[in-house]
């Protein structure tokens, strides 16, 4: 297995570590360079692999060794915390609010939208606040969204 570990907005290079976990068997653990470079090799089996960055929200695959070559060469894009946290309140504007486009629109100004404005408030906090966001902070904020957009907007 060989590839790069790259941001997914900007595509620059991250460093960072893959935690390989077989389905039987203790996980093993391989380094990301700083160019974002990887290569390493797993024994045959099941595997799920988890791409992590700092900042970073981790990207998960699954997957069987001996592959036939798919996995070469390959690009892992890693989503940013700040920018999942955008994007879960943009899909809760969208589908309260029955606006689908939102490019021109601030987080700050979808504060004054009450339906949504518990929700652009953490935001703010998480995508503009000197703290750096974690997966535990987008967890919840993704959980307060899910309890206010409809259950079939939620699969769209």
């Amino acid at each position: 297995m060989s590839g790069h570990l790259k941001d997914l907005v900007d595509g620059s290079p991250k460093n960072g570590e893959i935690r390989a976990v077989p389905e039987n068997g203790p996980p093993e653990e391989f380094e990301i360079a700083e160019d974002g470079s990887f290569s390493f090799e797993l024994p045959s089996g099941q595997w799920r692999l988890v791409f992590a960055s700092t900042g970073h929200a981790p990207e998960i695959l699954d997957l069987r060794s001996p592959h036939d070559g798919r996995f070469l060469r390959m690009s892992v894009r890693l989503e940013n915390w700040r920018h999942r946290a955008v994007r879960v309140l943009r899909q809760a504007a969208k589908s309260v609010l029955g606006r689908r486009d939102l490019t021109s629109t601030t987080v700050h100004q979808l504060r004054s939208e009450p339906s949504i404005a518990e929700i652009a408030a953490d935001v703010e906090t998480i995508a503009y606040g000197p703290a750096a966001s974690d997966g535990a902070s987008i967890g919840a904020l993704e959980e307060k969204a899910a309890r206010i957009v409809p259950s079939d907007d939620r699969t769209r």
